[in-house]
Order: C-alpha cells, then structure tokens, then sequence
C-alpha cells in the first residue's frame, strides 16, 4: 500500500505582529512563525533584498499565495533560461516553515 506524504502547507494567516506569524497549515495545525530567526537562518544579511522585512512595516505586507507567505515589496529578480530577468516575491517554502515553525498555545 502506498504511504500518502502530505507536504505542508499554509492554508490561512491568522494574524501578524512584529515579526512574528500564526498560521494554519493543511494539517489544521495553528503554528507561530518568529522571522528574526528565520530571516537569519535563511541567510538575509544586510546586502540582502529581503533585509527590508526587519522593518515590522515593510514584513506586514505579507500575503498569503500558492500555499505559502510572499512580499511582493521585496525587490528581487531571478534570471530565466534565456537570460530574461523575472521579478519574483521573496518567498520562503511551507514546508521550511512548518520546520522553522512552533505550535500555537491553545487559548482553551
């Protein structure tokens, strides 16, 4: 019998503040994400696009879209087989989240 693997996935924000996230992955679970120590894992340093998400204003411009948390004011390009530049969202995987992740207390 195959083992069906469920890669986690945001399905809803809960809420912001500072630079923290709750969010719901597919799994129901309600998990806070703390972006200091995310951003710094991830390695954005002071020469990085996404350094501007250390300013709490700049990070509350966080949408939720194709299952994970985007920027879209993160100036950034990636470059493209045939040498076009594409600007695309700083984004970083649901499933580094869901890892980098820790469960929400319950308020019941």
């Amino acid at each position: 019998m195959k083992k069906i693997i469920r890669i986690p996935r945001i399905i809803k924000i809960n809420w912001v503040k500072e630079l923290s996230i709750s969010v719901v992955f597919n799994n129901g679970e309600s998990r806070i994400i703390d972006f200091k120590k995310v951003l710094k894992k991830v390695g954005v340093n002071d020469d990085s696009p996404a350094h501007i998400l250390y300013n709490q204003d700049n990070f509350a411009e966080v949408v939720l879209e194709e299952n994970t948390l985007s920027w879209h004011n993160v100036i950034q390009y990636i470059t493209l087989r045939n040498g076009e530049k594409m600007r695309v969202p700083f984004e970083i995987g649901a499933d580094v989240l869901y890892n980098l992740s820790l469960p929400e207390p319950s308020i019941f």
